[in-house]
């Protein structure tokens, strides 16, 4: 990215300050009258066509004013960003919820929702899960002719159940066998070597056997997969409407609609390597379309020195990121404390 002298510095720190508060472009003579800078006018449009050629700005109409580009919000967030700490009643919100919520995501859930009432942005938490877990115990449950309940108990003492259908027919000592191949394969082994052995076992064993125990692997590959699945929690969907991009730009309307769909695709961006390194993405950093349109702020909250989520405030590039980005790490270093108190780690 080019660096510019201090006087286009100046001038960029204003104009995305006053594009974040007015949504509108702004000129040379506004930011003249405003800021002065100690030239005339004209020398502003001079030094604003010169960053609009290098891709910091750009000029929605001929005779319009100038926006920052992602670029130019890039430069600065990097450069010219003068962070604005939290107020103490801002704090003191965000430390209550902390403090009334028991679990988790109940917690995180009152964290977003005061969050996107002070940012009035979209706010999100992802809550990592952990996928290197042993089995502890499968049971199955003759429930029916063709049905039965499955129960997995997972070595962090979580346990998951679902019901499963069967295309033949179970009777008792079916499901006594399958128990007993159960408790002496699986038991403790993570789910790479159960599925193995249940694939073995499938081919090993009578036809009927091997149905069975390859409906049995299919059903608890889809159950760790649901598990260990990042849980992402939202609160603030009504902000993105209320964006003016939302009246000016039908693509913003459109990509707000997808990403409030596409629950699956925030949590691998939000879990993903690239997202995990940048904690600050601008507009069209991001790979996926449909998040070029916004700017993706995040950090990591901790429990004890394990990394356990993301707390992440989601909006249009324009958006205050002088408030944002400390209320996010703020609000990310209560919540990593609070619990690694709990825990006691």
């Amino acid at each position: 990215m080019y660096s510019i002298n201090d006087r286009k510095g100046d001038i960029l720190k204003a104009l995305v300050t006053e594009y974040i508060f007015t949504a509108e472009p702004i000129g040379s003579t506004y930011l003249a009258e405003k800021y002065g800078f100690g030239v005339k006018s004209a020398t502003i449009r001079n030094e604003l066509s010169e960053m609009l050629d290098l891709g910091f700005l750009e000029q929605p109409h001929t005779s319009a004013g100038r926006i920052p580009t992602h670029l130019g919000y890039r430069y600065y967030v990097n450069h010219l960003i003068s962070k604005r700490n939290p107020k103490k009643t801002t704090k003191g919100n965000i430390e209550k919820a902390i403090a009334e919520g028991e679990l988790l995501k109940e917690t995180l859930l009152d964290v977003t929702y005061q969050m996107s009432r002070f940012t009035k942005l979209l706010c999100a938490a992802c809550i990592y899960k952990n996928t290197n877990l042993n089995v502890l115990n499968v049971v199955l449950s003759n429930i029916g002719s063709h049905r039965a309940l499955l129960v997995i108990v997972f070595s962090n003492g979580d346990a998951e159940n679902r019901i499963i259908e069967f295309p033949m027919k179970l009777d008792s000592d079916m499901v006594s066998e399958i128990n007993r191949l159960l408790v002496t394969s699986v038991q403790g082994k993570n789910i790479q070597d159960i599925l193995n052995i249940l694939s073995r076992l499938s081919a090993e064993g009578n036809a009927k056997l091997g149905e069975c125990l390859s409906v049995i692997s299919k059903s608890i590959a889809l159950i760790f997969s649901e598990f260990t699945c990042a849980e992402v929690i939202m609160n603030g969907e009504e902000y993105l409407f209320a964006q003016p991009e939302v009246d000016r730009d039908i693509e913003f309307k459109q990509h707000s609609l997808d990403l409030l769909r596409n629950i699956s695709s925030l949590a691998g961006m939000l879990t993903s390597e690239k997202y995990t390194a940048k904690k600050v993405v601008i507009g069209k950093e991001h790979d996926d379309i449909m998040m070029q349109p916004f700017s993706l702020l995040k950090q990591p909250f901790h429990i004890g020195v394990e990394e356990a989520g993301v707390l992440a405030i989601i909006g249009p590039t324009r958006m205050d990121y002088d408030f944002c980005i400390p209320l996010l790490e703020y609000a990310s270093k209560v919540v990593s404390d609070s619990f690694t108190n709990i825990i006691g780690k």
